[in-house]
């Protein structure tokens, strides 16, 4: 139970039917424990009181009169170009160190490179430089000019297609099959080429570094590079390697696709497995969602063999495994596990984990769900996408943040 404060100064009590783990936070009240902020009712209040939605969502708070609870409060803002902030000196934290700050809208990674070298900017973050700019960029500034630090707050997996009716190459519905692609893939390879090393290795959607991810390390069923493997797996799923070096079933050669979204660096990542795949006797074809298609959901649900994206990390997409959360024609494709994975154990135990609220129990219920998706294996863990953010040596800023830690 929770008590807030409602219009006219009520109190509104929030009840919740179960065990909550967020219940004592208004910012839990959404999916992945991120909703409702605290809200200021002098702003706010009149429109709230009104009845009227569009009172309310059109309402200037949300953007030029925007009030929180933050280090600076906002003096101007260029729609689309940027915003300057000023250091507020009653801060609950202390005033901050910088009086004032502008934040520029700059989506173009060259833009913000030549912006870093001239000195215009200071500070670049927000995903705006892709992985592969960074090593080029560092060694153009004079040395100790400049540094990067790396935040992994995302969890990259490559997705089987679960639904049987959206499946295809059938084969990929036998877990034999999975495990041999999964065998297949030199994870380590592909983030020192690509990533420069800074991808870690991901074997379970929590990092390995927190103490739930230490505890699910430990049980999770782990698919190691041995290519051994892989050729056993797919010899006792009945398919023979023909004279092409490809396997192949009595239906014809095994022949699945990978999808990515559009970007530089997802359809590298896909060459670069694709390959992997094929060397070791995988026809995989390749296949590019394009952006505007990367929104809608049915698109992204209805790939045939393997969809390789990036989600979120730990807690924040535990929901998303749920059958509820299936898009699929009956629903009208709402929801967001996009691989149609659906199990009446997970379910169980996802919803054993929602409600518990000793951290021994909550650490038991990651382990119970990683090791069971590990074993169903709907989906290969690759890799903790890490996010760089570049600044300059006369900044001083903190460390990279704890795994699954706001990094702002």
């Amino acid at each position: 139970m929770q008590d807030v404060s409602g219009p006219n100064n009520q109190t509104v009590v929030i009840r919740w039917s179960r065990p909550y783990p967020a219940a004592g936070s208004l910012q839990s009240l959404g999916p992945g424990y991120v909703g409702m902020p605290t809200l200021p009712q002098h702003v706010l209040g009149a429109a709230f009181e009104s009845g009227s939605a569009d009172a309310l969502l059109n309402h200037p708070y949300w953007s030029t009169d925007y009030v929180g609870l933050g280090p600076y409060k906002l003096d101007r803002w260029e729609r689309g170009a940027f915003l300057e902030g000023s250091a507020f000196a009653n801060h609950a934290l202390g005033a901050p160190k910088i009086d004032r700050i502008k934040l520029a809208f700059i989506t173009d990674g060259n833009a913000v490179v030549a912006s870093l070298l001239n000195g215009d900017v200071i500070l670049a973050g927000d995903s705006v430089l892709a992985v592969s700019q960074v090593p080029t960029m560092m060694r153009q500034f004079p040395a100790g000019s400049a540094n990067v630090s790396w935040a992994a707050i995302q969890w990259r997996a490559a997705h089987f297609q679960n639904r049987p009716d959206f499946v295809n190459p059938k084969e990929l519905q036998d877990l034999r099959v999975r495990k041999a692609i999964a065998h297949a893939i030199d994870r380590e390879g592909v983030s020192e080429t690509l990533y420069g090393g800074h991808y870690p290795i991901a074997d379970t959607i929590f990092s390995p570094t927190s103490e739930i991810g230490r505890a699910a390390d430990a049980v999770v069923t782990k698919y190691l590079f041995d290519l051994r493997q892989t050729a056993q797996l797919v010899i006792d799923a009945g398919f023979t390697k023909g004279p092409d070096g490809f396997y192949a079933s009595a239906a014809g050669r095994f022949t699945p696709q990978l999808r990515v979204n559009a970007g530089a660096d997802n359809e590298s990542e896909m060459s670069a497995l694709a390959s992997g795949w094929r060397q070791a006797g995988i026809n995989f074809e390749e296949n590019v969602l394009p952006a505007a298609q990367a929104q809608d959901v049915q698109s992204r649900s209805t790939f045939p063999g393997i969809y390789a994206i990036g989600t979120g990390i730990g807690d924040s997409i535990i929901d998303a495994m749920t059958s509820t959360n299936v898009p699929q024609p009956e629903n009208n494709w709402r929801g967001s596990a996009y691989d149609g994975y659906s199990s009446p154990d997970m379910d169980r135990l996802i919803t054993a984990y929602a409600t518990a609220l000793a951290p021994a129990d909550r650490i038991k219920g990651a382990v119970d769900i990683v090791k069971l998706y590990s074993t169903d294996l709907p989906a290969i863990s690759l890799f903790f996408p890490a996010s760089p953010v570049v600044y300059l040596s006369s900044l001083t800023c903190p460390g990279p943040s704890a795994p699954e830690a706001n990094n702002d």
